[in-house]
C-alpha cells in the first residue's frame, strides 16, 4: 500500500510543478505588462483635452506666416520645422 502511495504523491507533486510553472509564466507576463517598457504608438489625441502648447503655437505660426487662424489641422512638429 505504501508503494501507492508513493506514486499518487509523485504524481501529485509533478502536477504541482506544472501549476507552479504555469503560474510563475503567468506572473512573469503580469509583470512585463505593468512593469515592462511598452512598444506601443502614442494615443490619438481627444479633441476635448486642452494642449499646453496651443498659445505658443499659435504665436509660432503668425510670427512665420502672419496668420494662425489658416491652420485649422495644426501639427507642431510639422509647422515648425
Amino acid at each position: 500500500m505504501s508503494e501507492i502511495a508513493t506514486v499518487d504523491e509523485h504524481e501529485e507533486v509533478l502536477a504541482l510543478r506544472r501549476k507552479v510553472d504555469e503560474l510563475e509564466t503567468q506572473l512573469e507576463w503580469f509583470r512585463k505588462q505593468v512593469f515592462g517598457q511598452k512598444s506601443e504608438h502614442a494615443k490619438p489625441m481627444d479633441v476635448n483635452q486642452l494642449s499646453l502648447f496651443a498659445q505658443l503655437s499659435r504665436a509660432v505660426l503668425k510670427c512665420r506666416f502672419g496668420r494662425a487662424d489658416v491652420f485649422l489641422d495644426f501639427q507642431p512638429q510639422a509647422a515648425l520645422l
